[in-house]
């Protein structure tokens, strides 16, 4: 797998993106961005959640507080739901915005603490913890950017090694989605039961997506193009399409593994071993060559616009992303977390930046030393 994506990443041609450019930095911008967004995606999921919304802000009482909250507004907004719910995913680069004004503009912590206290709060009672991640490490490396300091990479993954071996065992075990943090569940336990609670789901995916690969290797096993059909079904919603099943294909490889139906149910497989399972290593060898490709893309289309505040949050957001990309083996469900987490930055700059002609000598000259400027 990473050795396709350095091929697709170092080896196929791809465009400059230079055609057009947000030149302003416009600080106040940014901030009403980052607002509106946040309000959007707390409004969205309020409507389906209703006053319950209040009660997860606060992780360690969501579990008694969410059964008396009430109800929201499902029986109103019907199909779309779903929609509804994703769209609480704009805080995170609501928050991000507003976090990259707050590093040239001080005065506006106020809002931004604020915002970002609900988004935790949030995310951490739902029990997704992509989400915290997709939260605060952007939040880290845009520190970093602004200072024009590269970060100390040794330092950065004992902190990450740290965060997702004891606060991610805590939180996957004493999680109930919706309904926060059960604290007793970690009382009594020791430093290395901590430890393995925190290695224990990753070493699990790890296997399982070893065994398919080992288990699956007959033409009749393999999915075909169901993946990639899933991914265009999972727009519509149920109400229109009834008989969809986006994760059938899923589903019963991890039951050919597993045999049985209690193991196979809520087990996950990583992103390559969903590629393997279309064609077999053919198909695992041009999805990941396709996924550099588009690596590339992204890389080629920051080194024109490394200094933008707006570029920088959308490159570090889609970069961090890779987390969700590599650790969930479903394609469809990873398009479906990206559309409300990172479309929405493509979006704004494509709106707000402007058509112009080929890069100036300024541009192409701040564009090639990129790497070195952030690096010293």
């Amino acid at each position: 797998f990473y050795a396709s994506l350095l091929i697709g990443f170092h080896q196929l041609k791809t465009p400059r993106f230079d055609r057009r450019f947000l030149v302003d930095n416009n600080v106040a911008l940014l901030y009403k961005l980052g607002r509106v967004l946040c309000w959007i995606g707390a409004v969205m999921y309020a409507l389906v959640a209703g006053p319950t919304i209040l009660a997860q802000i606060n992780p360690l009482t969501a579990g008694s507080n969410v059964a008396a909250s009430g109800a929201g507004f499902v029986s109103v907004i019907g199909a779309l739901s779903n929609y509804f719910i994703y769209g609480l995913n704009l805080l995170i680069p609501g928050v991000l915005l507003l976090f990259v004004t707050w590093t040239q503009d001080r005065s506006k912590a106020r809002e931004l603490i604020g915002w970002f206290m609900a988004a935790a709060g949030l995310f951490t009672s739902l029990g997704f913890r992509w989400r915290l991640v997709m939260l605060v490490v952007p939040m880290v490396l845009l520190w970093y950017m602004g200072r024009r300091r590269a970060p100390n990479l040794l330092g950065l993954a004992a902190l990450g090694l740290a965060l997702i071996l004891v606060v991610s065992g805590a939180l996957g075990q004493g999680r109930t989605y919706g309904f926060g943090i059960n604290a007793s569940a970690q009382e009594g336990k020791s430093f290395e039961e901590r430890f393995d609670d925190g290695i224990i789901e990753g070493r699990t995916v790890f296997l399982t997506t070893s065994g398919l690969i080992d288990r699956i290797n007959k033409p009749d096993q393999f999915v075909g193009t169901e993946p990639l059909v899933s991914l265009v079904l999972i727009v519509i919603p149920r109400q229109f399409l009834p008989e969809k099943n986006t994760i059938g294909y899923l589903k019963r490889s991890l039951l050919t593994l597993y045999n049985d139906p209690a193991f196979a149910a809520g087990a996950a497989t990583l992103n390559y071993g969903e590629y393997y399972l279309m064609f077999g290593w053919s198909s695992l060898i041009v999805m990941s060559v396709v996924l550099g490709w588009i690596l590339r893309c992204l890389w080629n289309w920051f080194l024109m616009r490394w200094d933008e505040p707006l570029a920088q949050v959308t490159y570090v957001l889609s970069a961090c992303f890779l987390y969700v990309v590599i650790s969930r083996g479903y394609l469809a469900q990873v398009a479906y977390l990206g559309a409300f987490t990172l479309l929405p930055l493509y979006w704004l700059y494509l709106r707000l930046a402007k058509p112009v002609g080929p890069p100036s000598r300024r541009q192409l000259a701040v564009s090639v030393p990129q790497p070195q400027v952030l690096g010293r």
